[in-house]
Order: C-alpha cells, then structure tokens, then sequence
C-alpha cells in the first residue's frame, strides 16, 4: 500500500509543499489586504444621496500649464450654462503671486506653451490659435483644423524654439502637408506626402528627418514603417511589428540609432536603443516591478536631443510611479511620493538647465477627487504649495463638485484566473455601508484594447453613491500589462478567456466575503457591453439584471464593420490588428466559431432583465446591429428596453443624453438589486422625461413608469 520515496521524491515533494505554503501565504496576504478595505470603508461615515448633476460636474478650472522658465502658471477657466462655448485663459506669476487675465473665446480645448516661454499655441475645436501675453492678449487665429480629414496638430518643433508643427490636407494634391507656424503666425511647408503618417520628426536645424506610416502593401502584417526622409527620397529604416507600440522619441542619423518605446522580443514595453545597423536592442529602462509597460517619458523638450539627466520614465500599473536616470531627480520623486503614498501624479519641471531652483507642477489625479489637484514643489525646500487652492474653491463656488468625504476610493486589487494568469483590477467600496451584505455590479471596460485606472470615474461613483459595490476588472485583452496580457485572450472572446477573467475576479471578491452573491449586475460601454450580454447570456443564473452601453453582439462582426467604416471614413487601415486580436473574418471557420460563440447566436439563453443604451450615429457600433440584437429578444418575449439616443455617437455628447444614459442605469439597477436612486422631478426634469420618452424604443422593464 504504501511505496518508498526515492530522495529525488522526497525534495519534490518538500519543494511542492513550500510552492504550496508560499502561495497560500500570497493568498492569506491578499485576503488580509482586503478585509483592511473592507474594515476602512465600512467605518467611514456614509455619503448623502448626491445629485448626478453634481457627481458629473467638472472643474471650471482646469488645463494648469507650468511656463518654460518655471515664472507661471496659465490655466483654463470655463463659464457659463454650457462648459464648452466660452473659456478664459489666465496667466498667475508665481513669484508676484498675480492674476492676469488674458482673454475668452469659444471652444477652447487645451494649450500649451511656447518653448521660448514667450506665447501660448491653444487648440480650439477646430483651428489652433496663437496667444503673445506680453504683446497682444487677443489670440490670433492661424491655421483651422479638419479632423475628418486627418489634420492634426503635431506639437512643439524642437528645432524652433517659437514655432509649432501641423499636419494639413491638401485637397487639390491629394497629399499632406507638414506646415511650420511660428508665434507670429507666418507659416513655412517643411515636407508634402501623398500618405498618412503618424510619426514626424525634424533635425536640429527644422529640416524633415523621419516619419511612421503603417505598411500599406498587399502582403502587410500591420507593421509601422520607419523612413529616413532627410534626404527628400523615403529610406525604409526599420520595421516594427504590428504588436509593438513603436514610439519613436529620437533618431540619431548619425550614429544610425533609435531612442525608442519598443517591447521588441520581449513582454514589457521598455525604453530603448535601437542600432539600425546590427539590428540589436539595448534596454535603458523598464518597470522596476516588472509589471506594467513604459508609459512614456518625459525629457527636456527645449532641446534638439534627449537629456537623460532631465528625463522622467512613466510607468502605470496600480497607479502611475515615475523613475529618472539622475540620481538626485529621483530623490525629490521619492520625496513627492511620500507626500502621495500610492497615488498617482504627473509632473511638469521647467528647463532645469536654467533654471535649477524654479518650482515644479504636480497634477494630483486620483479617485478621492472630482478634479485635479495642482501643487507646486519647491526642490530647495522639498514643501509643497498650492497657489490656485482658493482660485480653484471660488471658481466652483456657484456649481460645487463632490467633495473628498462624500466619495468613495478606488483600490487595486489582484487575483489570479482558474488558470493560474495573474490579473489586476479596481475595486470601489460604498462608503459606511456594510459590505458582506452589499450589492455588487461588475464593470468591464471597453476597447477591450483599453484599461480602468484609478483616476476619478463618473459612473462608478455615481454607482457606488447609490450603495454598489463596483469591480472593475483588467481582464486579458486590457492594455499596459505587457504582450501575454493584452494577447493572452488567444481570439477567445464571447463565453471564453476574457469573460473567464471577468467571472474569476467576481468569485474572488464573493469569496472574501465582499458582496451578495444574490444581488448581483452587470454593466458596461462597448466592449464593456459586449460583456454584458455574455454574463447575462452564458452564466444566466448569476446575474440578476445588465446594462449595456453601445453594446456588441458579435465581436467579429463588429470589428469587421468598423475596419470598413475607418477606411472609407479616415483612411485607416486597422484589418490585420483586428484579424489577428479577434477574428480573421476572411476564415470562414473562424468566422463561424467566433459567431457560434457570441450572444447573438444565444439570445434564448437569457433569462434575467436587460436595458440597451445605442447612439444613433454610433460609428463603431453600428445601431442597425444593436436595434436587430434588441428586436430578436423582444420577439422571444425577453425582459428587455432598449433606449437610442437620437443625437448621441459611441457614447452620450449632450448634456441631457448624459443623464438620460446615467438615470437609465441608476432605474435598472435600483428595480432589481433595490440600491438608491434619484428620483425624477416632473418639474425639474422635464426635459429630462421628454427626452426619455421620445427615445425609449423598448420598455419591457417599465423603466420610465416612474417619469409619467
């Protein structure tokens, strides 16, 4: 009965015992980390019923810039009923402590500086203009902006320390047009192309060095192109995969290398050298925790070359951690994240060149907060100050936003799927409010080829205002994780390894005692939608009602259509990228395995009670499809509403949409896992009701029983 063990047996037998004994201390730590959650929220005192209005209010100052020199700050106020019509820019001398006014027009978006430090570039909705604060306050318009047809702003020209670069369409030539603008407006081409690029880079003295465009051969694999255009002929150079984000920040001709972000033969994308000559890849820098892809860096961009002394490396797993090369940079980083354990922030440090001892701005943006925080640090004294504190509170003084005690945090959390893959997600708790007994609503995000972040989320709050605990889940397929995380789904979507991921999260919480395995949703926007669907359609008995925003039937379908409607809309051409991530629609086995899979082919299985929320001029998830997936449900007698916003594209653009899409969310969920909702006022939210009315297709769930 029983047999000698070998010693060979017996040290595998000690190994697997301390592999087994070190993972369920992993586990017994994870279970610790999120009982202390649980315990921290639950003593908090519980937040009043917020008004969406004020859950969904913005900042009306917002968009703070640091000046090259590190002498200001601008910043962007907006005003009036509607935040998009009417904006003033604003200049503060840091060292004066002074308020200048500049000037207010229309639609501003964002703006920038100069790199001289003498004039601002703003970018409005349509047009970019040109601002000189010490010579003529009223912005002067330059150039106008089509965005239908591929003309965009192309940022500072690192040659010209006045000007900024456009890419413009010529319609008589058929071709693009690089145009240089300096800040008195007069323009100069630079480089002409019958192709759309997306990288474009010039030499030190402003002449066209290199440029990206996407292979358009017949044979292509969805590679990036690499030119050397130095010459006035286009030199292929290099080559990148379809899978590598390819992000060139230098090209030394010279020495015939690339300063890149690559995750060339490798998992993590990583900052690097690329030798064009011997085709070898020299790492600079990549995660320190070996879990999460190079961000971005950020390197003095008031010189022709990269500055490693200067240079911030961005990497954003749980939150967003900064690294630099420079020793004592990386001193005041760790000082800074002393002062925000765990959270994230963005950085804009002036040319420290010139300016050694010149304040830094620290963006705070976390979860805790309905809007950005602005700091300046001070690295001789290593404080922090904030001088737009009370410009700030008297800016949102009529329209006040959430305030910190009355919004819930955002945790990440960890867990592993059934088959051992290590994944990430966030978790929101309600505030005060017992957890074991709560109502959860899961919350995948969209893309899939896109992730959640801990940054301040509308939605979520709003859900986790009403009583829902809300999980937000980096299944596989989400972004910023590394190669075998954003691929690791192997095209199995559907009742597959993504919603597998989703599920494995969900059991892990119920496991550890968070949320009522009775009271359970599902919601979500796009892919996030899609994910609805297949809850509600392949684990029936699970979920006790789903929302779905903009929702995908079949993923092959879809992404079929929307690679047609790119390419004769923008002339973008993202077939192998959609083919090799979700379906070869060309396979017609594939093509059938992938539908065989999908919701559309199962709409009987569902049993619990459905809204769908569809734009009407929804370019990527066309309404013809969302309303055919909503009629088969309705003829099979299925609990299900379907609202279409009439004005409305892949998510809501007006103000009214926007709370029609949120009271239609809050209305489902309210009706079936009995959380808080924000009742209508017949007179108040007359609007409101009209609308719903007017758009609300299907109502088998008497959503708007209410509003009559």
């Amino acid at each position: 009965m029983f047999r000698k063990i070998a010693p060979f047996g017996v040290a595998l037998l000690c190994t697997l015992f301390l592999l087994n004994f070190s993972n369920l201390s992993h586990a017994t730590n994870l279970s610790l980390a999120l009982k202390n959650i649980v315990k921290k929220s639950e003593a908090l005192t519980p937040a009043p019923l917020l008004s969406r209005k004020i859950l969904f209010q913005k900042s009306k100052l917002h968009d703070v810039q640091l000046s090259p020199f590190g002498h200001y700050l601008s910043y962007q106020e907006n005003h009036g009923t509607d935040d998009k019509k009417r904006s003033t820019i604003w200049l503060f001398n840091i060292k004066k402590q002074q308020h200048e006014k500049l000037f207010t027009t229309n639609g501003i978006t964002d703006h920038m500086w100069a790199k001289n430090g003498k004039s601002l570039f703003i970018n409005l909705s349509s047009s970019i203009a040109i601002s000189r604060p010490w010579l003529n306050k009223s912005p002067m318009l330059t150039v106008k902006i089509n965005q239908q047809n591929n003309e965009r702003f192309l940022g500072l020209d690192p040659s010209h320390a006045d000007s900024f670069l456009v890419r413009l369409w010529d319609e008589f030539s058929e071709e693009y047009v690089v145009n240089r603008i300096n800040d008195k407006g007069k323009r100069q081409e630079i480089y002409r192309t019958k192709r759309k690029f997306r990288d474009f880079g010039v030499d030190s003295q402003g002449k066209p060095l290199f440029l990206t465009e996407t292979n358009m051969a017949i044979d292509n694999k969805g590679e990036e192109n690499l030119f050397d255009i130095s010459n006035q002929q286009k030199q292929l150079i290099w080559q990148c995969p379809w899978d590598d984000p390819c992000d060139i920040y230098y090209y030394d001709k010279e020495k015939q290398r690339l300063l890149m972000k690559s995750n060339y033969r490798r998992n993590f994308s990583v900052l690097a050298w690329l030798n064009l000559t011997s085709k070898d890849i020299t790492p600079l820098h990549s995660d320190p925790q070996k879990f999460a892809d190079l961000h971005g860096i950020q390197f003095n961009h008031h010189s022709s070359q990269p500055d490693f002394e200067q240079m911030l490396l961005r990497y954003h797993g749980d939150y967003l951690k900064h690294y630099a090369f420079n020793t004592a940079l990386q001193q005041h980083i760790n000082q800074l994240e002393q002062h925000f354990p765990k959270q994230s922030f963005t950085l804009q440090f002036p040319d420290r060149s010139k300016q050694q001892n010149s304040p830094w701005l620290v963006t705070q943006i976390v979860s805790t907060f309905a809007r950005s925080r602005y700091f300046l640090y001070h690295p001789q004294t290593k404080q922090l100050t904030q001088p737009l504190k009370a410009t700030i509170a008297q800016s949102n003084l009529k329209q006040p936003l959430a305030s910190s005690a009355e919004i819930s945090q955002k945790h990440a959390i960890h867990y592993q799927a059934r088959d051992g893959f290590k994944l990430q997600g966030y978790l929101i708790l309600p505030r005060g409010t017992a957890i074991k007994s709560a109502p959860l609503v899961v919350n995948p995000h969209g893309g899939p080829w896109s992730r959640s972040t801990d940054k301040y989320s509308k939605m979520s709050q709003l859900l986790a205002n009403r009583g829902y605990i809300v999980f937000q889940p980096n299944f596989r397929a989400s972004t910023g994780f590394g190669k075998a995380y954003e691929k690791g789904t192997n095209n199995d979507f559907g009742d597959g390894t993504t919603q597998n991921d989703i599920l494995d999260g969900l059991h892990y919480l119920l496991a550890n005692q968070i949320g009522d395995k009775n009271r359970l949703a599902i919601y979500g926007h796009s892919f996030g939608g899609f994910s609805t669907l297949v809850g509600l359609t392949f684990t029936p008995n699970l979920f006790k009602v789903g929302f779905a925003g903009a929702p995908p039937s079949h993923m092959g379908r879809s992404a079929k259509f929307y690679h047609r409607f790119q390419k004769k809309n923008f002339r973008e051409y993202n077939e192998y990228f959609m083919k090799k991530l979700v379906v070869d629609w060309d396979d017609k086995v594939a093509f059938d395995k992938s539908y065989q899979n999908s919701p559309d082919n199962h709409v009987a299985k569902i049993t619990q009670p459905l809204t769908i929320w569809a734009g009407e001029h929804d370019g990527r998830v066309f309404v013809v499809d969302v309303k055919y997936y909503a009629l088969k449900a309705d003829a099979m007698d299925k609990k299900i509403s379907l609202f279409v916003d009439p004005s409305a594209k892949h998510s809501p653009v007006s103000k009214v949409g926007l709370e029609a899409y949120a009271y239609l969310l809050e209305k489902t969920l309210a009706d079936h896992l009995g959380g808080n909702i924000q009742p209508l006022d017949i007179k108040k939210d007359k609007t409101l009701i009209r609308f719903l009315k007017k758009n609300m297709l299907i109502d088998h769930n008497e959503l708007l029983i209410s509003a009559q």
